[in-house]
């Protein structure tokens, strides 16, 4: 049953962010189906809950990065100067899509 609970969380939660609103009820069809598919994950050499909860941490650490990247860019040359890097290196790193380390 916990299970579902997440599911449906990632449904309510996760969904209408990552999605847009015209593919909002194609996305929760498409969720429903998992929701009933869970019933036979012991079966499964996989389990959705570990899953999900990766696949959220990694939402996670991408928008911390894409956040302290959009603030580096924002620094002023005094405050990179004390944290030892240049305008250019601050522009080469806040540049980087979020996804690249």
């Amino acid at each position: 049953m916990d299970h579902i609970k997440f599911i449906r969380f990632i449904n309510e939660l996760i969904v209408p962010i990552l999605s847009g609103i015209d593919d909002l009820n194609e996305d929760k069809a498409m969720l429903h189906r998992a929701t009933l598919d869970l019933k036979w994950t012991s079966e499964r050499p996989w389990r959705v809950d570990v899953l999900l909860t990766r696949a959220w941490a990694q939402l996670r650490h991408w928008r911390a990065i894409y956040r302290q990247r959009r603030a580096l860019l924002g620094l002023s040359d005094h405050l990179l100067k004390d944290i030892g890097i240049s305008r250019v290196d601050a522009l080469q790193e806040g540049n980087k899509p979020f996804w690249r380390s």
